[in-house]
């Protein structure tokens, strides 16, 4: 109550989460539920390969993958202006595709790093947000679990994902978390 989240959502029909048996009229009914209720969705995808855990990060793999989920949340009514990158996968091609397709802002950049992606040569660690060409990345801040921490900057971007609710003390984080909060800005997007 009193706050606006922001969802990152997949494409159930995309062919990784097809074969993994999602539903997409029960993802449709739990995004119509969220917005119903003042939460704004916005675009989340993984750059999967063909073979199972791999990613294609080339570029026609990427663009196809970021056109045809945006395309699939905007047939269902949702005006995609944001996105954030499954696996924090964040390089110059990922901002450059984002760029020519029209997105406002992205949040898969990060002020912590987290290790088991150090080495991997494709996160971005930042400590503020910044304009890429027509692309504001403004980096998540926190995990759910680290939301006590102090911000690096002026304010707390917190992920956690829609499954971490079902855990009883992941719901109490993030009860903790916003009673700490009086309103969440956002001044960044309008």
């Amino acid at each position: 109550r009193g706050f606006t989240a922001i969802w990152f959502s997949i494409n159930p029909t995309a062919p990784a989460y097809a074969a993994l048996g999602y539903d997409a009229q029960k993802w449709i009914a739990r995004l119509a539920y969220l917005r119903d209720r003042g939460q704004r969705i916005e675009q989340h995808s993984h750059f999967y390969g063909d073979k199972k855990g791999s990613y294609d990060l080339s570029r026609s793999s990427m663009e196809r993958r970021l056109r045809e989920d945006r395309a699939w949340l905007e047939s269902h009514g949702y005006t995609v202006r944001g996105f954030v990158s499954g696996a924090w996968i964040m390089n110059g091609t990922v901002m450059d595709i984002l760029g020519r397709q029209g997105y406002a802002y992205d949040c898969s950049a990060r002020t912590f790093r987290i290790p088991y992606l150090v080495g991997r040569g494709d996160e971005l660690i930042l400590t503020e947000g910044r304009q890429f060409r027509s692309v504001r990345e403004l980096p998540t801040t926190h995990a759910l679990k680290n939301f006590w921490r102090p911000a690096n900057g002026p304010y707390r971007l917190v992920y956690l994902h829609d499954y971490d609710l079902l855990r009883l003390s992941f719901r109490i984080l993030l009860r903790l978390f916003l009673a700490g909060r009086v309103r969440l800005e956002d001044p960044f997007l309008y």
